[in-house]
């Protein structure tokens, strides 16, 4: 069976794709992911079996709705559903298009808030979550704060953002490794990894990086991702004194969880925040935005909440404060949990059979 699969950036690990990269693996060889990438991202082929496959961008609204339509027509004899990973019900169109001709529709719900969007963009989500009630439609979310966002009192099955806990297990070797071609020995790391944007507040991360500064004389700071607020951020810890190691994007961020002992994500909205279940595998201590990260991403005891106000020293205390333990056990706790990309897996290849014929 062979699924269109939209919504990805392309090949990057941002939070959609990381999830449904994972979830492409974990499937059988019964269910291929063909990959639907707007021309505005990275032109290189998705990994794995499936199609990659391009289309204009919605900003072309009108020869976006083209390429759906004549794609949807040439793909119809060989996919039998679309799969739709959507941060905003703000392009409902390919959807619609896909159930008139035919298609089964799943529409996947990642985010629960928008911010720093234009008035259009908030429009256009708030009149397509009534128009998708309408839709004879498979509606998927990652939290419920997420599936009252995109589609109201509309049911929707939960799908946990689930990772591989082999892969990010804790592993001293690498530790230290990482800790040493960082110059980060005998540190305390307290670290991030996400999009340097505006959803992720990096800027507030800075200054609880500022405040711990003054409470731990042996902390470093270790950064990984990339984004449009990159520079804005290194200016600011530049001018607050802040000996910060920016590492961009990486492509084994499971080797830098090694190296941290705190994780702090200041997240103004987040559909769950896959990085903390990667984290709290590792056993990292791990402080997030009350009221704003669903309460499913506490899937361990390693994960506290704290509100967002303007409080970097409440943030920072906390930081200090959390003790280290014995990391190597998480590993297991979210091994037998649906957290385990392997069990979550089946879990949305026995929805994807059900919603098309497998």
């Amino acid at each position: 069976m062979r699924i269109l699969v939209h919504g990805l950036a392309g090949y990057v690990k941002g939070g959609i794709e990381t999830f449904v990269l994972g979830m492409a693996e974990g499937m059988s060889d019964e269910i291929v992911f063909d990959y639907v990438i707007e021309k505005d991202g990275p032109e290189a082929e998705m990994p794995g079996k499936g199609d990659t496959l391009t289309i204009e961008p919605k900003r072309h609204m009108l020869s976006n709705l083209v390429s759906w339509s004549k794609l949807l027509a040439r793909r119809k004899d060989i996919d039998s559903a679309v799969y739709f990973n959507w941060y905003s019900m703000a392009w409902l169109f390919p959807a619609i298009i896909a159930r008139i001709k035919g298609y089964r529709v799943i529409i996947h719900a990642h985010n629960n808030n928008l911010h720093n969007c234009g008035f259009l963009q908030r429009t256009l989500h708030a009149v397509n979550r009534q128009w998708q009630k309408y839709l004879k439609i498979t509606r998927l979310t990652n939290s419920e704060l997420s599936a009252a966002f995109f589609f109201g009192n509309k049911p929707a099955d939960l799908i946990y953002n689930a990772i591989d806990p082999d892969r990010f297990s804790f592993d001293d070797e690498v530790r230290n490794r990482i800790r040493q071609e960082l110059g980060l020995e005998n540190r305390r790391v307290y670290g991030f990894a996400g999009r340097i944007a505006y959803q992720k507040n990096p800027l507030f991360l800075m200054e609880i990086f500022r405040e711990i500064k003054k409470r731990d004389e042996k902390a470093s700071f270790l950064v990984c991702g990339d984004g449009d607020l990159m520079e804005e951020v290194q200016n600011k810890a530049k001018q607050s004194g802040l000996d910060v190691i920016f590492t961009g994007s990486v492509p084994h961020v499971q080797d830098y969880y090694q190296a941290m002992d705190v994780f702090i994500l200041p997240s103004r909205f987040e559909g769950l925040g896959i990085v903390l279940i990667e984290a709290q595998c590792c056993g990292l201590p791990c402080i997030a935005s009350a009221g704003v990260i669903p309460a499913q991403a506490r899937a361990t005891k390693l994960l506290e909440f704290l509100p967002l106000r303007d409080n970097p020293e409440e943030w920072a205390q906390k930081a200090v404060d959390l003790q280290s333990h014995d990391r190597k056990k998480y590993a297991d706790v979210i091994r037998a949990s649906r957290y385990n990309i392997h069990t979550e897996a089946q879990v949305l290849k026995t929805i994807l059979c059900q919603t098309s014929v497998c």
